[in-house]
């Protein structure tokens, strides 16, 4: 037998493939010991415990939330990876199936692009996305700049993609651009990305940014379907969120996509949060699947460090969300959208048929996205990458810069790279978050040449004598069970120390 090569930085086994050599450098995937109690990742090497009740934190976000994190420090990540101490252990049988995977993710792909738009008026009080405000003068400037960068991107990929199936804005408020700028970064996509021409174009909306010329603008520059920040319908917590706009000022942006002609609109609503009840949760329900919108996300409320909403429950003036409630909360989101007519399809995204979010399904399949402008992450050709977050940072770097390695700009914070290790974890765990679909286990095999089975067969049978995880010809599905404690079931799949 081989022997297992322990490394770290300083001595990096010649025979690792170059492209490996960068990951090491970077936190690993490792298995907690507690499975009710996880670590927050907070930055390089800090960490910050968390104890979670009944309803875990992976329901805190219905995607990873491009401009925030990549996958592998995500929010919806964080509670899965533990500190190293920059060590790695390698088994050198390993390598030759490396250098083969990264030969599969270099080949030529259908992506998904996320333009980043940093700009706000106000600040929510729950919010540690990369976003300022008072910056609305730098708009012009940044547009010019994202476009360069797609540019840029998409000429050192050539070759490397085939077209571009889905466009996401985000923020941050998308709405605060005009439908011009809105236009000329759709426009771009389009000319050097082969964005298709029935491709899925979302456009974030904060209530109140809008009137009617501007969302039959957006409308005319290309978007096709917009997801707006509705929240609540209570007004206290829409205060406690630091939300500037009011309940009827979402209904009106509702309205107001539709008579522009929206036939696809997505809603946003947060549930767990300190102060709320059942009654006004349930009441937030019923009155916004009225409008009937065609897809809702439901996230719970995430006390993210350094937020102010974090620094008013650490220190006693706001009470700390209690997670029993927000589990009730979600199965009460469950029976009301399903009756609905709502198809819940991932753990907190529902819509009618044939309204899933296309961009979002490209994140849970695991499959490549480019993300744009400052604080923005992507993942494709075996690496997660960010960008700089300061706006003046990111505009500098792009106009002073040329075309880089890709998938890099100029504007490249930093980088990891994925090993196929940390592939096929990421694959299982966001695979199984698809609850309508399941994990593909045949998909698995053909991209990793290896069956589910011979590499995860124990974790599959523990887990389905528990009665969390269900087998389906080819197929393996979370049972409903699961739903409210995923984690538990997602740390089985993840790479012993």
């Amino acid at each position: 037998m081989l022997p297992l090569l322990t490394i770290n930085e300083e001595t990096i086994p010649n025979c690792l493939p170059n492209l490996l050599k960068k990951s090491i450098k970077f936190v690993t995937l490792r298995k907690t010991q507690h499975l009710d109690e996880f670590f927050y990742f907070s930055g390089w090497f800090e960490m910050v415990p968390v104890r979670l009740g009944r309803q875990d934190s992976n329901l805190r976000y219905p995607a990873p939330k491009a401009g925030a994190l990549p996958l592998g420090h995500s929010p919806m990540w964080r509670v899965l990876y533990h500190r190293d101490m920059m060590t790695a252990t390698i088994d050198v049988q390993k390598i030759a199936l490396y250098e083969k995977w990264i030969g599969q993710v270099n080949s030529p792909s259908i992506l998904s692009l996320y333009a980043h738009i940093p700009f706000c008026t106000t600040r929510c009080t729950y919010c540690a996305f990369n976003t300022y405000t008072g910056l609305e003068a730098l708009i012009e400037p940044f547009v010019e700049a994202l476009c360069h960068e797609m540019i840029l991107v998409a000429q050192s990929g050539a070759g490397k993609f085939v077209s571009a199936h889905t466009l996401y804005f985000g923020g941050g408020t998308p709405s605060l651009l005009s439908p011009d700028q809105v236009g000329q970064i759709i426009t771009t996509a389009h000319k050097y990305f082969n964005l298709e021409t029935h491709a899925e174009i979302t456009l974030e909306v904060n209530p109140g940014s809008i009137d009617f010329g501007k969302i039959k603008g957006f409308k005319a520059a290309g978007i096709n379907r917009v997801s707006i920040g509705v929240q609540s319908a209570q007004s206290a917590d829409l205060e406690l969120f630091g939300r500037k706009h009011s309940f009827e000022d979402a209904a009106q942006a509702f309205q107001l996509a539709r008579r522009a002609g929206f036939e696809n609109v997505s809603i946003d609503l947060i549930y767990g949060a300190p102060y709320q009840t059942r009654a006004g949760w349930q009441n937030t329900l019923d009155t916004v699947l009225a409008w009937e919108p065609d897809h809702a996300s439901l996230y719970t409320l995430t006390l993210e460090p350094q937020t102010l909403l974090e620094r008013q429950v650490s220190s006693g003036k706001v009470p700390f969300p209690d997670s029993d409630l927000a589990a009730d909360m979600y199965e009460d989101a469950k029976e009301t959208l399903a009756h609905g007519g709502f198809r819940q399809y991932e753990i907190s995204n529902w819509s009618r048929p044939g309204f899933e979010s296309r961009h979002n399904r490209q994140y849970w399949l695991n499959k490549p996205f480019l993300g744009f402008g400052p604080g923005a992450h992507g993942a494709a050709a075996g690496v997660r990458y960010w960008n700089v977050r300061p706006v003046n940072d990111y505009i500098r770097q792009i106009e002073q810069g040329k075309v880089c390695a890709y998938p890099f700009s100029p504007a490249l914070a930093d980088h990891e790279v994925a090993t196929i290790e940390m592939a096929m974890t990421e694959t299982i765990i966001l695979g199984l978050r698809l609850v309508h679909d399941g994990l593909d286990c045949a998909a698995f095999e053909r991209r990793f040449g290896r069956s589910i089975y011979k590499v995860y067969g124990n974790q599959i049978d523990q887990l389905a004598q528990q009665g969390l995880l269900r087998k389906n010809q080819d197929r393996l599905y979370l049972t409903e069970k699961a739903y409210l404690v995923s984690n538990r079931v997602f740390v089985q799949f993840m790479p012993d120390d």
